[in-house]
């Protein structure tokens, strides 16, 4: 029998390019992606109109997940209301918002030290786990909305 492998263009092509260029790749996605949704959110008002999916666990539950109001939370920080983006969800806005950006940044760096330690690092992933889920469980208890922001 003949073994041959077969290599796709797209994986030939990222395999071939320098270590470099594959980060600015990826960066380049991310950040166009980011920039579409950006766009997408900025000119079209999530207060009146629903955008994407439900929750399926505000669905099922009635309880606001950790990312419950983000799309809110986007719209009112473009529109320059940052009280409005953290009554939707301040844990968008100070923990994913910002690993985020420095995701992003890194890539854009042509680094990966950074980006890499903030997907693999365990102390990290399990700090970020550990905010949303507190944020998650107070932001459902009822007298609390005011100050945490629920939909």
């Amino acid at each position: 029998m003949n073994d041959v492998s077969v290599v796709e263009p797209s994986d030939a092509r990222l395999s071939a390019a320098p270590d470099g260029s594959r980060l600015r790749l990826l960066a380049l996605g991310t950040t166009g992606g980011a920039a579409g949704a950006a766009v997408f959110v900025a000119t079209h008002n999530p207060y009146s109109q629903q955008l994407g999916p439900v929750c399926p666990l505000l669905a099922l539950t009635g309880l606001d997940c950790p990312l419950c109001g983000g799309t809110r939370s986007a719209y009112s920080l473009m529109q320059g209301d940052i009280l409005g983006a953290l009554k939707m969800n301040a844990f968008a806005v100070t923990v994913i918002l910002p690993l985020a950006l420095v995701f992003i940044v890194d890539l854009w760096r042509g680094r990966r030290a950074l980006a890499r330690r903030l997907w693999t690092d365990t102390r990290i992933a399990w700090t970020v786990l550990a905010i949303g889920l507190t944020f998650t469980v107070a932001r459902n208890i009822p007298g609390l909305e005011q100050f945490i922001g629920t939909q």
